[in-house]
């Protein structure tokens, strides 16, 4: 979290306490006030870090001790902290309390739970403060007048603060943090649509080497791996993959079918999809994997099985896509064939969370995607060459079957190209 975005959350935070302030002064009609209060104390738990949150929370409290007495009189002001509600009120301190110390533990997949369970303490020290202060009190009758009605409200606060925090949060998304366009693994997240583990990095070898890695030692798919930089891209046939300020990414999945030209056309469409969602620009697909705009390579596709090396079992497979995204400068071998997304439409984590959120719908759809792939391709109806066992034939694509193999028309005869095995070139005109 940079300081943008620091400040940005601190500002929000002070807005949450100025609502749960506000709404402590007021007495009457009550339901009104407590409702926001406890909203407000549930969005910004859902929303911001642990620190925050607790703030605003103990703003609240703060504010009920000295706030309350100014503006109800001090009789009634102490009377609402330490009277016999006043567990529940000291109670809210939970929320934040258990939210931030089992989201560091667990992390924050199951951050509602960890909400529930904030509440569920702070019932009970509701419910004993309760019995201590009025002492003759069942337990039974503590539940019925003081627990019970408020915890299907409160269920339905909680839920309706989770919809607010993540529209927030994707509000927040949308705003290009800081002076420069870098990688935020919140931001991401909260756009992703499914729970995704997502992992950020500065610099790294290789995003798909780190996902294989993380496969083998057991890490919970899906997962998706981003970078800034890698220091040894690679794509193709092991061919190096330039990997300079552009989006670096490896989604990890488990998914069955292992068929890799199946998996690769299919990502082609879903990563093409996104860029033209999100920029409007009219992409093609340069099959099989490779995205163009204006003529120029923008974005490469590898997908690759990873395998377990004792029993040779597939433990998942991984997509990982580079796109060149306001690259201002490429190496003298590029320049001419590779292109940049240059557009202020598309940050990298608006393009990373737009690219998981179509790769898992198609690998969990598993719809035909041929047709639209087809549409995108800018090889069909193309002169061609392609090498083969280290020959190089011509000839004129006629179509692309439902495998996703290439059907090339020469004078031999139609040939089917099946990715593993050649090196599409256009021809030259």
């Amino acid at each position: 979290m940079n300081r943008t975005e620091k400040l940005y959350k601190t500002l929000l935070s002070a807005f949450f306490s100025a609502v749960i302030v506000i709404c402590s002064f007021i007495t009457v009609p009550a339901p009104i006030p407590f409702t926001l209060q406890t909203l407000g104390i549930f969005i910004s738990c859902f929303y911001l870090d642990f620190v925050a949150s607790f703030c605003s929370v103990a703003v609240y409290i703060l504010l009920g001790v000295v706030g309350l007495p100014v503006f109800a009189g001090f009789q009634g002001g102490l009377s609402a902290i330490f009277g016999p509600t006043g567990g529940f009120i000291l109670g809210f301190l939970f929320i934040p309390l258990i939210n931030g110390i089992l989201s560091k533990l667990f992390g924050t997949k199951f951050r509602f739970i960890y909400m529930i369970l904030g509440l569920i303490l702070c019932y009970l020290l509701g419910s004993v403060w309760y019995l201590i202060y009025l002492e003759k009190s069942s337990y039974f009758a503590v539940l019925l007048t003081a627990v019970l009605p408020f915890v299907i409200p409160d269920i339905i606060k909680l839920i309706l603060a989770e919809r607010i925090a993540r529209l927030l949060l994707r509000a927040t998304a949308r705003m290009k943090i800081g002076s420069k366009d870098k990688l935020i693994g919140s931001q991401i997240k909260a756009q992703i649509k499914r729970p995704v583990n997502v992992f950020v990095f500065n610099e790294i070898d290789s995003t798909n080497s780190e996902a294989a890695r993380k496969i083998r030692q057991g890490t919970t798919l899906p997962a998706v791996f981003i970078a800034e930089k890698q220091t040894a891209g690679r794509g193709r046939r092991g061919r190096t993959f330039f990997s300079k300020g552009g989006l670096y990414m490896t989604m990890a999945v488990d998914y069955k079918n292992t068929d890799i030209v199946k998996i690769t056309t299919l990502s082609s469409v879903a990563v093409a999809e996104a860029i033209k969602d999100l920029t409007g620009e009219n992409v093609g697909i340069k099959w099989v994997n490779d995205i163009y705009l204006s003529d120029k390579k923008i974005c490469g596709i590898l997908c690759e099985n990873v395998k377990d090396p004792k029993t040779n079992k597939s433990l998942g497979v991984i997509i990982g896509v580079g796109v060149n995204l306001n690259v201002k400068s490429f190496p003298k071998e590029l320049k001419g064939i590779a292109g940049s997304l240059n557009s202020n439409k598309a940050t990298k984590n608006l393009l990373a969370a737009k690219i998981v959120n179509n790769l898992l719908n198609e690998i969990e759809s598993d719809k035909d995607y041929i047709e639209r792939y087809k549409k995108m391709s800018i090889v069909i109806g193309k002169e061609i060459c392609f090498e083969r066992n280290k020959k190089t034939y011509c000839g004129l694509v006629c179509d692309i079957n439902e495998n996703g193999e290439l059907l090339v028309k020469t004078n031999n005869g139609e040939e089917v190209l099946n990715s593993g095995e050649i090196s599409v070139k256009l021809k030259k005109s």
